[in-house]
């Protein structure tokens, strides 16, 4: 049967973006449209197009145009594409082939790059450039001397995340040991926390432990390793408990086709509320992804029955920010979104368009 061959890389992010689809494309204004941008729209779409699963065609693609062109193109011709072609709206490993092409060029540059890089596609193009940052030193590890001053960017919370997954690397798959990394680090607690749950979803997803060696390619076949994975997260206390619960809903996801019901049923059995809420919220916008944003479609999510009385409220803004902080173009079906729902939700729903725009774009 399917369920017993391990999903390779690119099958899985497809199913929820990586991991996370909750970054922010920047303005496409910001990045000039060059003369050949629709014939490589097409061209692209046109390579890609009879494949069920597109995005590793899509990734390779836009590596390739990368090479021969700039990031900057291939950002315009992505954000063009996704105006005719749904499946390219969930973009982390499409933007992670951009940037890691980019990089390559000049690896001095990783820095600049991940400072720069659109924050859309779950953050796929800063990730880009610091693996390849990565892969310069030995091993293809980062030093631990390097840990310290690595996430000395602006967006020190998102870099925080990635470098949780680089310090299981460094760390030969020793969670305690990566979580104190965590915990050392010169940030703020949210941006330590930040680097929890990247350390867990290296873990739960394991992507990187097998393309390092530290984890069989049976790690990739998700389903069958809920209960150990469940079993992991409640081994944890306080602040790693959350984290954890928070990363789970990865895997729990695919068990769970996601369906919602049953994705709040999973969450609403972590130890403590918080942990709950993030499992909760995480999943909403994984499955917003699973939807190509689209949010036209999206209403039934937030029928399921949950414990938490606000659940419904914090149902739609999920999923209204997870669409507008990836394709922050679609305002007007946010709108139209926000209109179609109760009153009583409307305000919330509303504030969440106004509050995530004026974050990532500042309108």
């Amino acid at each position: 049967m399917a369920e017993n061959k391990p999903l390779k890389k690119w099958e899985l992010l497809t199913t929820f973006g990586l991991v996370l689809m909750v970054g922010l494309f920047i303005s496409r204004s910001d990045i000039p449209i060059q003369k050949s941008l629709e014939k490589d729209v097409m061209s692209i779409k046109s390579q890609c197009q009879s494949l069920r699963n597109k995005e590793t065609c899509y990734a390779k693609a836009f590596e390739n145009l990368t090479k021969t062109t700039d990031w900057n193109h291939s950002f315009a011709v992505l954000y063009e594409l996704q105006k005719i072609e749904p499946e390219s709206r969930g973009c982390h490993f499409i933007a992670h082939s951009i940037t890691i092409a980019e990089t390559q060029k000049d690896p001095s540059r990783w820095r600049e790059i991940m400072n720069a890089a659109p924050q859309g596609c779950s953050y796929g193009a800063s990730h880009g450039a610091l693996e390849v940052h990565a892969s310069t030193f030995p091993d293809g590890k980062l030093p631990k001397s390097e840990i310290a001053s690595v996430c000395n960017n602006p967006d020190t919370n998102n870099c925080t995340h990635i470098l949780g997954h680089l310090l299981l690397i460094i760390n030969e798959n020793d969670i305690p040991e990566s979580l104190k990394d965590c915990e050392k680090l010169p940030h703020n607690d949210f941006g330590k926390f930040e680097c929890l749950t990247g350390v867990f979803m290296e873990r739960i997803t394991a992507f990187n432990l097998v393309e390092h060696g530290l984890a069989t390619r049976e790690s990739l076949n998700w389903v069958p390793r809920v209960p150990e994975l469940e079993a992991l997260c409640r081994e944890q206390m306080g602040v790693h408990s959350i984290a954890c619960w928070k990363e789970i809903v990865h895997v729990a996801l695919i068990k769970f086709n996601n369906n919602p019901q049953k994705i709040v049923d999973f969450c609403e059995t972590a130890p403590d509320e918080e942990g709950a809420r993030e499992c909760i919220n995480h999943s909403l916008g994984i499955m917003a992804g699973s939807y190509s944003f689209e949010l036209g479609k999206m209403k039934p999510i937030c029928e399921a029955r949950a414990a938490a009385p606000d659940f419904k409220s914090r149902c739609y803004v999920q999923l209204v920010g997870a669409t507008l902080s990836t394709i922050p173009q679609e305002k007007s079906e946010a709108v139209k979104f926000c209109k179609s729902i109760d009153s009583v939700y409307q305000e919330a729903c509303f504030k969440r368009i106004d509050n995530t725009l004026k974050f990532y774009t500042g309108n």
